[in-house]
């Protein structure tokens, strides 16, 4: 798979609609991050689960 296929994958993951996924850019690149995993980790850690 290209880092251009990935990409389109990545984004259409995180569309408004979907909300799947939140795209963060920072500089060039782009992180992917699934707010609902992170939150229910920092849950189960005893934080407060703000995102």
């Amino acid at each position: 798979m290209t880092r251009q296929t990935a990409a389109r994958y990545l984004d259409a993951l995180s569309a408004p609609e979907d909300g799947f996924l939140k795209k963060l850019p920072s500089g060039k690149r782009n992180y992917y991050v699934n707010t609902d995993l992170v939150r229910l980790f920092l849950m189960a850690s005893g934080e407060d689960g703000r995102v």
